[in-house]
């Protein structure tokens, strides 16, 4: 069974002054996406529902071909802050992957 992999990710804060929130995470796992909505028109033409950025599940079968995906949703598990001093990344994204 392989190792779970440890991410550490850093995230930019507002202010320029504000240290960035940095965590661990034991382990990720897709869990949808969230999208917008289309129906299907006539003439076979697609129609928007005027739903956006609604969360569907990849066990939304029904749902999943009217979808379409703008952003995906990842739940992590066992996330824990780390001292985020010795990155030396105050002012941009950093994902390192650690094993």
């Amino acid at each position: 069974m392989p190792q779970t992999q440890h991410v550490v990710h850093a995230t930019s804060a507002c202010a320029a002054n504000s240290p960035a929130a940095v965590y661990t995470v034991a382990a990720a796992e897709s869990a949808g996406v969230l999208a917008d909505l289309y129906d299907c028109g006539l003439n076979r033409t697609t129609v928007f529902t005027g739903k956006r950025n609604i969360f569907v599940g990849w066990d939304e079968f029904a749902t999943l071909p009217y979808a379409l995906a703008t952003q995906m949703v990842v739940g992590l598990q066992d996330m824990a802050p780390v001292d985020a001093s010795c990155l030396n990344a105050p002012d941009r994204d950093v994902l390192l992957s650690l094993s």
